[in-house]
């Protein structure tokens, strides 16, 4: 009779050959399958040209190969991007399906175009590329420029992102330094302002970057209606309780109460009777909540250094 413990061990024995052998096929598989779509270089064009749902290709890239800008002309790039395909657009795999197969870098454009320290001023936009363009990529302004409006994901230049550094520098908001045609007028009526100008722009032009006002308007535009702190400087967010308890404040001509509260995580401006309640919340939610905007100090100058009538110790003191 064989014992049993020599049939599990045979038996465990033979489980583990099968699991080696499909995990080999398996892995033979995938290098066959990427293996075969990094060699095949025109495959784009079957889903990408031929199908319903085709891409522009303008004149001046119609004769670029599409992996020679977006798979890598490397034979690492090329699997990696093989690789995306294969798992990404072929299996739809979620962890593979991001918009990594769609990217173009900066140093495949820098391959035919390059950046000069000079202002090009050959569209409507003079732009300083050299200063203009960092922390930036090239698609971030010029997605469009393979595949037009066909591009599922447009992306373009924008004053909103202009502003932030334009406002910066006072001498850098003058319409005409950009902009070489149509008149102040027309630009109001189209484009990023065809919204926030529109005819309803009261209860629009919020929808716009506050910033962006100041490069035209006055301060006081902003104030008349809004009150002291508008529009919203870069620092806002760290000193913008200064500007809430303003008697001129008018936060809730924008901002919901929710607006606040959700962020505070509890009622803001506090009410009140917030003081003789407040140790209650701290309490429940702990300091962390209160530590948001107060530094320990603000506490400590109560807490601690308050000595109650009749007792020369403070709270907690030995």
């Amino acid at each position: 009779m064989v014992p049993e413990v020599n049939t599990e061990r045979t038996r465990s024995a033979a489980w583990l050959r099968i699991a080696v052998a499909a995990a080999v096929v398996v892995a033979f598989m995938n290098v066959l399958a990427i293996g075969v779509v990094a060699l095949t270089p025109e495959r784009c064009a079957s889903c990408h040209v031929s199908s319903e749902e085709a891409l522009e290709v303008r004149e001046a890239h119609s004769s670029i190969a599409c992996l020679d800008c977006h798979g890598g002309t490397t034979v690492l790039a090329g699997a990696g991007f093989a690789s995306r395909e294969v798992y990404g657009m072929y299996l739809r795999l979620p962890i593979f399906s991001d918009r990594s197969t769609a990217i173009v870098s900066d140093a495949v454009c820098s391959g035919c175009h390059a950046v000069t320290s000079e202002v090009s001023d050959e569209t409507a936009i003079r732009i300083d590329h050299a200063t203009c363009t960092v922390d930036r990529d090239c698609a971030d302004c010029h997605s469009r420029v393979a595949h037009g409006d066909s591009v599922t994901w447009p992306r373009s230049f924008d004053m909103f992102d202009c502003v932030q550094c334009h406002m910066a520098d006072a001498t850098a908001v003058e319409c005409d330094l950009c902009h070489t045609e149509r008149s102040r007028d027309e630009r109001v009526r189209t484009g990023m302002f065809a919204l926030t100008h529109a005819a309803n722009w009261r209860q629009t032009h919020g929808m716009g970057d506050s910033l962006a006002c100041a490069a035209c308007h006055p301060a006081d535009k902003c104030v008349g209606c809004h009150g002291s702190g508008v529009p919203h400087q870069a620092a806002f967010a760290k000193n913008h309780g200064d500007f809430a308890v303003d008697e001129d404040a008018q936060c809730e001509s924008c901002h919901t109460q929710s607006f606040c509260d959700d962020c505070h995580g509890l009622t803001m401006p506090h009410p009140g009777d917030f003081a003789p309640e407040h140790s209650a919340l701290v309490n429940e939610q702990g300091r962390e909540t209160c530590e948001n905007c107060h530094a320990p100090s603000d506490c400590m100058t109560c807490h601690v250094k308050h000595v109650h009538p009749g007792n020369t110790q403070p709270p907690g003191g030995e």
